[in-house]
């Protein structure tokens, strides 16, 4: 009878109410998000979706950016001109009698500007595209290495510090700047090789 005295006891208060929760229902209310999902939410995006936002940004960068520094004009551009069309400035490192640089960096971006030309079917003296492509290219590279970027920091620090550090990427003016110009596939190998 002491057994039954501590059952009944045991069940005091609940005796008389109804459960308004019919078997096999979920309750009316969701409990309140944690922070680690809102900030999935808010910042934890795939790669590909990193990747093309990157990349629209710097597409932009390297539609609108002006060549701001000489050194770029005649460093990468006058040799990959004279590359591609047989003409152009010839700065005294470039030289045979110097040869203090090679050729290989600058004839990447002659096949890259090659590349652009046959796939667009246009004239191959039509040089204001093959300015674009190379920028574009560029573009393209310099955002792969910002998105492998985020995917290392949010796997390593997680998602809140990698769309902060995404966002500082994305407005930073020195990113900018460097990735649509000529020494942005140098920056973008760092990148990666770091990341």
């Amino acid at each position: 009878m002491a057994k039954s005295a501590g059952k009944r006891k045991g069940r005091k208060g609940t005796a008389g109410k109804k459960s308004h929760k019919k078997h096999g229902e979920e309750p009316a209310e969701k409990p309140a998000p944690t922070l680690t999902e809102r900030v999935r939410a808010c910042f934890g995006v795939s790669y590909v979706t990193a990747l093309c936002v990157f990349y629209l940004v710097r597409v932009f960068g390297a539609t609108s950016n002006t060549i701001p520094d000489c050194d770029e004009v005649y460093n990468y551009w006058e040799p990959t001109h004279q590359l591609l069309y047989g003409r152009g400035f010839q700065t005294w490192e470039y030289s045979p009698e110097f040869a203090l640089r090679s050729y290989v960096y600058v004839g990447a971006h002659a096949v890259l500007a090659k590349v652009g030309q046959v796939v667009t079917l246009l004239s191959a003296e039509n040089k204001v595209l093959a300015f674009y492509c190379i920028r574009f290219a560029l573009a393209f590279v310099c955002a792969v290495s910002e998105a492998s970027l985020y995917r290392s920091v949010a796997h390593l620090c997680g998602e809140l510090v990698a769309g902060v550090a995404a966002m500082f990427m994305l407005t930073s003016a020195g990113m900018f700047h460097a990735s649509s110009g000529a020494c942005a596939l140098l920056l973008a190998f760092r990148h990666v090789a770091h990341a």
